[in-house]
């Protein structure tokens, strides 16, 4: 495996805040950011659907109740949201889990209140299991003590919550308290490198397990609040943003970004909507590759131009399958008359 040094090639991070201020942060969105949620801006029907503000990926909101006035999420009990979009966006991949050089950069941001009795933050799994054999990823308020947060990833499996990795934050006092909680991790799969941010700065990490044996990836969406494989399973908080980015980011980031107890909310942070641009065209004809899906699974369509050739080519991004006949289309402008096609499925 790959040897590491101390420093921090890579960082899976979440951060969790809950209040809007007046903001004088000048940090800005980035191109890395491959998630945001915040309910300072999200969408027109709030009451029915938590709109992202890149990538599409939204949430159906089965029992939270939004706060206009607050800018953020109620969930008690039940209440949860349930993720729709391309899901493999939000894994986790490691070296530990995955082999070699496959690990991928992340940051994930919340802000948030967790009230007592503490219950389930996000997850990307929903398997109806007791939590032992779920494959994924999932953060906790620990029910131990207050203010404590926990990030468990497990492969899979029986045994999977041996077999794991796990990291536990210091007891923080911060139970029924706006916070923002920061975990970053260089994406090996284990605490060596993780670090865990509570309000901007650097928060002790107390426990951890470093037994990681397999691949965190599964196919399931992102879940907000209640979860159905644990007995911790309720959720009990309010949740003002999500934010999730595929780099790592460093102390100086998580402190901008905290911002002294504003940060920048909404279309401050991710910017207005852009307006089209529109441009004189031609029609053109065009190749249209179809192919049957099944539900939530996602495809790459591929075209090669040389058919002795094995370098395939993505022909635009990924598909999202919803069980029907789906299809892309390809331009006829300067496409050889020998190209081929294929799709493939993940």
């Amino acid at each position: 495996m790959t040897k590491r040094m101390n420093l921090v090639p890579w960082i899976a991070g979440i951060v969790i805040a809950l209040t809007a201020a007046p903001a004088q942060s000048d940090l800005t969105i980035t191109p890395a950011t491959i998630g945001y949620w915040d309910a300072a801006a999200p969408g027109p029907n709030p009451g029915s659907t938590w709109e992202g503000m890149v990538n599409n990926y939204n949430f159906i909101n089965n029992g939270a109740v939004y706060n206009a006035a607050g800018q953020y999420y109620d969930f008690s009990g039940s209440a949860r949201m349930d993720g729709t979009g391309v899901e493999n966006l939000y894994d986790f991949p490691t070296e530990l889990g995955d082999g070699t050089g496959q690990y991928e950069p992340r940051t994930v941001v919340m802000y948030i209140k967790s009230r007592t009795p503490v219950g389930r933050l996000v997850s990307k799994t929903d398997e109806s299991m007791n939590g032992e054999t779920l494959q994924g990823w999932f953060f906790n308020a620990n029910s131990d003590a207050n203010g404590r947060w926990d990030f468990a990833g497990q492969p899979g499996g029986p045994g999977g919550n041996q077999n794991r990795w796990y990291d536990r934050t210091g007891d923080h006092g911060t139970d029924n308290q706006l916070v923002m909680i920061g975990m970053a991790t260089d994406g090996f799969g284990d605490s060596f490198l993780t670090q865990w941010y509570l309000n901007g700065s650097p928060a002790a990490q107390t426990y951890s397990e470093d037994n990681l044996n397999g691949t965190l990836q599964n196919d399931r969406h992102i879940v907000l609040g209640a979860a159905g494989f644990s007995s911790i399973n309720s959720a009990n908080m309010e949740l003002h943003f999500l934010e999730i980015l595929n780099e790592m980011v460093d102390d100086q980031w998580m402190s901008t970004r905290w911002n002294n107890g504003s940060p920048l909310r909404g279309v401050a942070y991710a910017g207005p909507p852009q307006a089209p641009v529109f441009a004189e065209s031609q029609i053109l004809a065009a190749k249209e590759i179809i192919w049957t899906t099944i539900t939530s699974r996602v495809y790459q369509p591929q075209f090669n131009d040389d058919s002795a050739s094995s370098n395939w080519v993505d022909l635009g991004s990924f598909v999202l399958g919803d069980g029907g006949t789906t299809g892309v289309l390809d331009s006829a402008r300067g496409v050889t008359t020998g190209r081929t096609y294929r799709v493939i499925r993940f």
